[in-house]
């Protein structure tokens, strides 16, 4: 999971994204590799959307194995 305190991430309107192994696969290496992860996890409804939250204080990344 990563989030974005201040509840967007750059420019666009969703704060982060929940994965998870399952989201992994071919279709993810290659959003990756073409900087556009944001386009897979919206069609998978992974992305968060939090609204702005008038902070800014750090972002959080969770990561289990």
């Amino acid at each position: 999971m990563a989030v974005a305190s201040d509840g967007v991430d750059g420019s666009t309107d969703a704060a982060g994204a929940i994965v998870t192994a399952a989201d992994a696969g071919l279709e993810a290496d290659e959003a990756v590799r073409r900087f556009d992860a944001h386009a897979l996890l919206d069609r998978r409804g992974r992305l968060v959307h939090l609204g702005p939250t008038g902070t800014n204080v750090n972002d959080l990344w969770v990561a289990l194995g």
